[in-house]
């Protein structure tokens, strides 16, 4: 598996040859197989596959596979926008060695970078500067970096990405949503039904919610595989003050707002199923959901605070004073929390104990945005740097 012509006998085997040979090989040797080229990537990404090297490694865990099952609605083999799920759930369960964690400067902008997004093979970028930045994934080498393509169009900051394998949805202070095609690079359509800023960006099954007051917008496609059509179909309503950060789990919505209250949402119905208030708290900036236990909710608090809420109970059951300024960003990766706040640090948690494991120092000003992947953490900052945090 060294070299290109080794790898390459690979792509003559048939599907289910290459997929029962792989079988016998260990997560990371799939990893390392899998990133030779697109082609071995795209078979490689079969959830049968990593459902398997799941129920390997929490066999003795059983309680932790029907958890993830549940999450992850079954197999989804056939689905190519969900093929990738079992090997995400796994990476993302199986623990980074922290002890190794190390930084490097991969990126900037000529203004702060404000938000970031993985999609697939690509990140993406967006910074006070009003451009977003496409990187490759498999190229975030230093020291010569630079990005794959630029989108212009925006006039103002751009606070939230989001997208599927053929779209890119941005948010902008300028008010607008734009939908980008990500083949062509250019953008299909702007919207404009909101008058503030747009905090927030989420997509499932072709359905988009973005946030920017205190109404989560719900938007549908009028033509059919046609996102540039979009319209507002439907508005929840219910937070008092701006909603500041969703997230999706299942079939769930949560969101956090200025209220000091965060709200879960289902899907199908559109009504709001609990609201979780906490008189201690103040205005949340950032939220998450999951991590080895899918009923608790990560929130991040502009009193520098972290409070883990159970969702069954709508209790608090963890306060921590995490941070010396707002904690501004949360992300879920590697079996840890991520915190990223405006002391300029960035610090890692055990989910289970919820003790602070290690604290990541390196950018000189605000952390605006975090996202994780497979095997690496990703952080932005007003200092105009993107740095990439992994294991050596």
């Amino acid at each position: 598996m060294e070299s290109e012509s080794d790898t390459s006998l690979f792509l003559f085997l048939p599907f289910d040859v290459l997929l029962k040979v792989s079988s016998y090989l260990t997560p990371q040797e799939v990893c390392i197989l899998s990133s030779s080229c697109k082609a071995l990537n795209d078979v490689l990404l079969d959830d049968y596959l990593w459902l398997s090297i799941f129920k390997d490694k929490w066999s003795l865990f059983p309680r932790m596979i029907q958890i993830a099952k549940r999450n992850n609605g079954g197999l989804t083999s056939s689905s190519s926008t969900a093929r990738g799920r079992w090997k995400k759930t796994f990476l993302h369960t199986k623990g980074w060695d922290m002890s190794t964690f190390s930084c490097q400067w991969i990126g900037a902008h000529p203004m702060g970078v404000t938000s970031l997004y993985i999609n697939n093979d690509l990140l993406f970028s967006g910074s006070h500067d009003t451009t977003i930045h496409a990187f490759k994934m498999n190229n975030l080498n230093p020291p010569n970096i630079t990005p794959e393509f630029v989108l212009h169009g925006h006039k103002y900051t751009i606070w939230a990405l989001t997208g599927n394998e053929q779209f890119l949805f941005s948010g902008s202070n300028d008010h607008t949503i734009r939908v980008w095609d990500l083949k062509e690079k250019t953008c299909l359509s702007v919207l404009t039904e909101h008058n503030t800023k747009i905090f927030s960006l989420q997509i499932k099954d072709k359905v988009l919610f973005s946030t920017g007051d205190s109404k989560i917008k719900i938007w549908k496609e009028r033509e059919k595989d046609n996102p540039g059509s979009l319209s507002v179909v439907h508005s929840l309503e219910g937070h008092t003050q701006s909603v500041n950060t969703t997230s999706i789990a299942g079939d769930l919505l949560f969101s956090g707002s200025s209220d000091k209250s965060c709200k879960l949402w289902d899907l199908h119905t559109l009504g709001c199923v609990r609201t979780i208030t906490d008189p201690s708290s103040s205005k949340i900036l950032s939220l998450t959901v999951g991590g080895t236990n899918p009923n608790l909710i990560f929130t991040g608090s502009q009193d520098c605070r972290i409070k883990v809420f159970d969702i069954r109970e709508g209790k608090c059951v963890k306060d921590i004073r995490a941070h010396s300024w707002d904690v501004w960003q949360l992300s879920l990766g590697g079996g840890f929390l991520f915190s990223g706040s405006f002391d300029h640090t960035i610090k890692s948690w055990d989910v289970r104990t919820f003790t602070c494991v290690n604290t990541l120092k390196g950018h000189k000003s605000y952390i605006h945005a975090l996202s994780t992947g497979d095997d690496v953490l990703l952080s932005g900052s007003a200092d105009k740097t993107i740095r990439k945090w992994c294991s050596i």
